[in-house]
């Protein structure tokens, strides 16, 4: 299920409502996100408690239930689940995964919530405990936040006003080749059925696998989407990027997709919106098991952008993002080399794919920044 922008669930502002202003010009206004009337843009739409969606039954929810649902996909009202639906099932599921003090109510950093149980192969979660995200690990206090994967994305998208997803190889490079060339693109969790009715109802091309693509089909590889014609909207799951640029569409003000080739174009973009708080999500990828594998190669995009902040002067940045600038300083002379050896490019290669590792080496080739508007990144 893709979450459209809407209302968000954020902290406190220090800085009042300034840094609104500056994103009205480039994010759709309140009535367009399903906002109201009054809500300013980067402010809190409601509760904290209140769902993305703004339904609701996720506006009554508690923070440790909140958990449960990123955890078990929404279980709540859903059919053919092992517990109970509604309220009371909720309950008892809180009750067995979180434990008895998690469903009775959450503590003080329960807000988000980071599993310490397995995953499944099938990206399901599986029974274990759930510990608390602190305000530490959500890098609070830093204008400029770096983390990993959906649960790094929950961590610290809250309260940001703008969240840059980096997936280099592949979906935030194809991202930046679709805006290039002025076709929208609507992120989609993966594995959702739903994907050919969303196509479907915005007359837009769905998106193949990269393996099962025929010549002439659209995938998530880059050079499909460079090389497609009569192409205008594409509606394009990923397990990483996608699914992670859906998860924060109800959460944060704006998100951004950034790569390696648009990382200049991303980063005056910021610099002219100097104030905003930045979560810079480097999704990773997975292993096997469904675990989080975290990617060198995001590493190295969410650093090419921070770099270009501290360079501009951006002060407050976090540890954690300072690092990734650092890192990629150590790429940068050979980026493209860089990319053909990590594990990731290696693996696109030996799959037949050289040419996507080598587009995504194009270092700040493209001057489109992809915004995420009404579901869809558009590039301006």
């Amino acid at each position: 299920m893709q979450r459209e922008p809407g209302h968000r669930r954020g902290e406190g502002r220090g800085d009042g409502g300034g840094t609104a202003a500056q994103l009205d010009h480039d994010v759709a206004g309140p009535q367009e996100r399903g906002g109201e009337p009054d809500e300013e843009l980067g402010a809190p739409a409601r509760d904290e408690d209140a769902g993305p969606d703004g339904d609701a039954q996720a506006a009554e929810l508690r923070p440790a239930q909140q958990v449960l649902q990123r955890l078990t996909g929404d279980a709540a009202g859903d059919e053919g689940g092992q517990f109970g639906g509604g309220a009371d099932g909720l309950d008892e599921q809180a009750r067995l995964l979180l434990g008895e003090d998690a469903a009775r109510g959450a503590q003080r950093g329960d807000d988000v919530g980071g599993r310490k149980g397995r995953q499944g192969a099938d990206g399901t979660a599986q029974a274990g405990s759930v510990a608390p995200v602190l305000d530490a690990h959500r890098q609070t206090g830093s204008a400029v936040r770096l983390e990993w994967g959906p649960t790094g994305a929950a961590a610290i998208g809250r309260g940001c006003d703008v969240a840059v997803v980096v997936d280099v190889l592949s979906f935030t490079t194809t991202v930046t080749v679709a805006a290039d060339r002025g076709v929208s693109v609507l992120p989609y969790r993966w594995g959702d059925d739903g994907a050919r009715a969303v196509a479907e109802a915005h007359g837009a091309t769905l998106a193949v696998g990269r393996s099962r693509a025929r010549p002439g089909e659209v995938s998530l590889s880059p050079g499909s989407v460079r090389e497609a014609h009569d192409l205008h909207r594409l509606v394009l799951p990923s397990p990483n990027g996608s699914t992670i640029s859906a998860e924060l569409a109800g959460e944060v003000s704006a998100v951004v997709a950034l790569s390696l080739r648009n990382r200049r174009a991303v980063a005056a973009w910021l610099l002219e919106r100097r104030g905003l708080r930045v979560a810079v999500v480097c999704s990773g990828e997975r292993w096997p098991d469904g675990s989080l594998r975290p990617a060198v190669e995001d590493l190295w995009g969410g650093g090419a952008l921070v770099d270009l902040l501290m360079q501009g002067g951006w002060r407050d940045v976090a540890p954690e993002a300072a690092a990734a600038a650092a890192a990629f300083r150590s790429v940068e002379p050979d980026v493209g080399a860089a990319l053909r050896a990590c594990a990731s490019g290696r693996e696109l290669i030996d799959a037949g794919y050289p040419g996507d590792v080598e587009i995504a080496a194009e270092l700040d080739r493209s001057p489109s920044v992809p915004v995420l508007r009404e579901g869809a990144f558009v590039g301006r």
